[in-house]
């Protein structure tokens, strides 16, 4: 009798703990089963769909730049003709004089760079002093082609626009008015100093 109630004992405590582990595994199972359903039916958060139209946006914007800097550029050096051609060549060269070769990459790099760099503060010193490097060589082309010896005293906007459009060279209106300006204030020397200095600062 002793032995019997002992098999029996036993018998409900094996039955106790199958019973335990079966509903163990069960929740296990079913807790696995509503994390996987509620990861699946999460959705994007609006921070990260704004990232993706931010991110598509300036892709396109860059597209679109390359495609005008491209454009731009095959003007001015005579690749594509035409009226229109030449009217955007003879508005480059006479803004910005022999720097209008260098225009459409200026553009493209710019935006390249300000697009991936925003909000660097670090980006945005270095392209302060990229602008102020193209000014100084603006101001170095006008040097160049000697372009003030070619001002007749008449008007210095039409002057300028016509000697860099005839030569292809020169500082344009933009950097010719600067240089002009620099020459009557320090002279041919003072203007080379200033230009060295502010270009090794630059740098």
């Amino acid at each position: 009798m002793a032995s019997a109630s002992g098999n029996s004992t036993s018998r409900s405590r094996t039955n106790t703990r199958k019973n335990t582990k079966s509903s163990a595994a069960k929740s296990t199972s079913k807790g696995a089963k509503r994390s996987t359903s509620n990861s699946r039916g999460r959705k994007p958060s609006k921070a990260s769909r704004q990232n993706v139209d931010i991110a598509v946006k300036s892709e396109v914007m860059l597209i679109v730049i390359f495609a005008a800097a491209i454009f731009m550029f095959l003007c001015i050096i005579g690749v594509i003709h035409g009226a229109a051609a030449t009217g955007i060549s003879n508005v480059m060269f006479g803004v910005f004089g022999l720097l209008a070769y260098l225009i459409p990459v200026i553009i493209f790099v710019g935006f390249a760079f300000g697009i991936s760099n925003k909000g660097n503060t670090v980006a945005i010193v270095k392209m302060v002093s990229g602008v102020i490097l193209i000014f100084l060589l603006g101001i170095l082309s006008y040097m160049l082609l000697k372009q003030e010896a070619m001002l007749n005293g008449n008007a210095l906007v039409k002057e300028l626009y016509e000697t860099s459009v005839e030569h292809h060279a020169g500082g344009g209106v933009l950097f010719g008015s600067i240089a002009h300006g620099m020459y009557q204030l320090i002279g041919f020397g003072g203007t080379l100093f200033v230009a060295v200095v502010l270009g090794i600062i630059s740098v």
